[in-house]
This record gives structure tokens, sequence and C-alpha cells, in this order.
């Protein structure tokens, strides 16, 4: 890969929020031969996949807070804190008869404290006898209290919201490494446009069901509610490749090359072979093949199609 095809990458993958590898999926084919390496040639959708994955990236931002919205989440927070305060402020004049609203927060209590004082036959109380008053430690803790609960709640949506952030991030990942999967399978998609673009966002939209842990090229998949490991039958863990194989036959047809390289047909004419999804389409396939070649195209797609 030249070097220009390798900053681009890196600006790329900067400003996506995704991994060089990941933007390379974007952009280039695979290689025919080996799904897991790319080619230099450019996918013939490449500039719709990077904008897909910008206005992903816009919508991450957006749920975590930036711009606009995290600027109305603050602003949300500081007027809800600011009336609490004003709710306990309020509470307290009632309670303690405090007709002057100009005093607030620790200068009301003390006026409270010094209230009860002159009523109890005190006299008035300096700044250190006012604080260590049993009444002004018990109305500063109630006050803290109050807005340590506030706190807490903000503390919670933010917490709530980076963790969306970063699971967005990896989905986001995910799906890159889903789609270049798929794209090496070569998949029958519909002459229209738009609606091949449907059918495989409808596709990746199934990756939206599990929760993610990415170590380089290994992904592992994990229940979205327990966070446990997904296992097949044998309690080994699921392998990403086979599930997205799995979710593919359920969207799409297969081109394969038939014998000798040439395109097959299932009709024994010119085209492509549509590869079985499972056993018993590949019995039907076999049954209905009219030449040696054909049964051993059909065996050769079944069998690209089960290990792919």
């Amino acid at each position: 890969m030249k070097g220009l095809d390798l900053l681009m990458l890196k600006f790329l993958a900067k400003t996506l929020g995704i991994t060089e590898k990941a933007a390379a999926a974007l952009l280039f084919k695979p290689n025919a031969e080996d799904s897991t390496k790319l080619t230099d040639e450019l996918q013939d959708n490449a500039l719709e996949n990077l904008l897909a994955q910008d206005a992903e990236r816009v919508n991450i931002i957006k749920a975590a807070g930036g711009g606009d919205e995290g600027a109305k989440f603050t602003e949300g927070y500081n007027k809800g804190k600011a009336e609490t305060l004003t709710k306990f402020e309020k509470d307290l004049r009632t309670k303690y008869a405090i007709e002057d609203k100009d005093v607030k927060g620790v200068a009301l209590i003390e006026a409270i404290v010094q209230g009860a004082s002159k009523e109890n036959g005190g006299g008035k109380l300096n700044d250190d006898d006012v604080k260590k008053h049993p009444l002004f430690r018990s109305l500063e803790t109630q006050m803290q209290e109050a807005i340590a609960a506030k706190d807490t709640e903000y503390t919670t949506k933010i917490t709530d919201i980076e963790s969306n952030y970063k699971r967005n991030e990896t989905v986001a990942q995910v799906k890159a490494r889903a789609q270049q999967l798929l794209t090496s399978k070569k998949p029958i998609l519909p002459k229209n446009a738009v609606a091949a673009e449907n059918q495989i966002k409808a596709f990746l939209s199934q990756f939206d069901e599990y929760e993610y842990e990415v170590t380089g090229d290994q992904i592992l998949l994990m229940d979205k509610t327990t966070k446990k490991r997904l296992e097949d039958k044998h309690s080994h863990a699921l392998k990403f490749e086979d599930v997205v194989n799995d979710k593919a036959s359920a969207f799409f047809e297969f081109q394969v090359q038939g014998a000798k390289g040439a395109p097959g047909n299932e009709n024994g004419g010119s085209g492509t072979i549509v590869a079985p999804s499972n056993d018993a389409e590949y019995k039907k396939a076999i049954f209905n093949a009219k030449t040696a070649d054909e049964r051993k195209a059909v065996h050769e797609a079944y069998t690209a199609g089960q290990g792919s």
C-alpha cells in the first residue's frame, strides 16, 4: 500500500473513530482468494460506505452529549441543581419564618441558627459557634445531601452516555468487519442501488443484538443482557465468521465460480451458481446437476459457503 494510501487510512481512522483496518475495509475490495486480506482496488460503493460511517459517528457524538446536545444536557443539569437548592431554601424559610429571600445557602442556615439562639435566650453567636451549633450541622448536612443526590443523578447519566458511546463505537467496528466478510462472499444484490443498500443495512442491523469484546482481529460475541460469551453446543466460543455466514444466508444468495474457473449456473447455462445454504438444498442441487462439472461446482460452492 502506497504512502498516500496509508496517510489517508490514518486520517480516516482518526476522523471516523475507527481502526485503520476497519477504514480499509470500507474502502478496498477483499482478496478473492483470502477474505482476510484486501486488494488495492477501491470498492464501488466506497464513498457511500464512508458517508454512512461518518453519519453514524455524528449520531454517536450527539448521543454522547457532544455539540448542542452536550450543552443542553449540562444546562439541564445546572438548572436541576439550582431548582433543588431553591426548593431546599424555600422549605427552610417556611419552617423557620425567614422572610429575607436574598439570604441563601450557608448564609440562610446561619440566620436560622442565630434566630434559634436568640429565641432560646442566647446572645449573638460568632461564626465559629454558629458552625459548631447542632442545628447548623444538621441543616448543612441536609443541604449537602440534596446537592449530592443531584450530582449522583448527573454522574449516572454521564456514565450511561459514555458506556453507550463506547458500545456504539465497538458495534461500528464489528459491522465494518461483517460487511467486509459479506462482500468477500459475493452476495447477489438487487440491481436497484437503494434496495441493495437497504438489504445490507437490514443485514448489519442484526449485529446490534450482541455485546462484543474486540481484541485485534478477534471478536468475542456476548449476550447483551447477561454479558456472558456465546457458545456453541460444544461449549466453544461462537466464531464471529460463523455468525456472519449464518445471518448472511438468511438475507442473500451468493455468486460462486463454476468448475475450471468458469462461471456456472444451476440451470446449466452461463452465469452464477447459487450456493446451497443447507444440506437439503445441497442434495437437491446435486440431484438436479446435469454434468459432472456442474456437480463439482455445486459441491465446491456448498463447501466454500460452509467453510468461509
